[in-house]
């Protein structure tokens, strides 16, 4: 009978120290050099580190498609977009290594602040232009506005071509946990924009009766 406790105490401290060793390894993965990032919020603190700041929480996210999570965060002085992707050989990552991030200074006062990105781009069958899937962005400091006019281009020549006008009303913005209104939408352009283009462009916060409140440029 004492030799089956004993047995079953082994059992026990095996299974204990094989949990304390995978354990152990996950943390080695995680502080070692570079980090493996097991959560794609970890490289929201790289994020903060490489533009100096802190505190930033998520306060909206994008739907994920394959190995991506796309996801705003922001304090009280700036926004900070983040399109990560999964590789195995880091976790979670972005800028040159498969997504992006990006930041707006909201540092000084506005009634709207807003960015964009390029998700991607695709060129359908017997079509000569490319289709962009962008991402907008934005935070909402007018308790006035009612709508966000949106109207993005890129350079071609020695002018801009309109690529996308997209209105956003109050029932697409998004109340946060902070008390802050934000906006995070993805959008899709026609094929008629050629590869690899810079975009840019304005957003505009109107009120009720649709007159500007003020324009930011992008």
């Amino acid at each position: 009978m004492r030799q089956v406790e004993r047995e079953k105490v082994r059992t026990r401290r095996g299974r204990a120290l094989r949990r304390i060793a995978a354990a152990a390894v996950v943390t080695a993965l995680c502080l070692g050099p570079g980090g493996y990032r097991i959560l794609p919020q970890q490289v929201r603190h790289e994020a903060e580190a490489y533009y100096g700041i802190r505190g930033t929480q998520v306060v909206a996210w994008l739907e994920p498609y394959d190995l991506t999570a796309r996801y705003l965060a922001a304090n009280d002085g700036a926004l900070l977009w983040m399109n990560t992707t999964f590789r195995l050989w880091g976790g979670w990552v972005a800028g040159s290594f498969g997504g992006c991030r990006k930041i707006v200074d909201c540092s000084h006062a506005a009634p709207l602040y807003g960015g964009v990105d390029v998700l991607y781009w695709s060129q359908l069958a017997g079509q000569s232009g490319w289709a962009y899937t962008l991402c907008v962005f934005g935070r909402i400091d007018d308790p006035a506005g009612e709508t966000v006019r949106i109207s993005l281009s890129y350079e071609e020549g020695e002018g801009r071509v309109t690529l996308l006008e997209e209105e956003l009303p109050r029932a697409e913005w998004i109340q946060a946990k902070d008390g802050r209104t934000y906006f995070l939408q993805e959008l899709r352009t026609e094929s008629i924009a050629p590869q690899s283009i810079t975009v840019g462009g304005w957003m505009e916060l109107l009120d009720g009766e649709g007159r500007a409140l003020y324009r930011t440029w992008l």
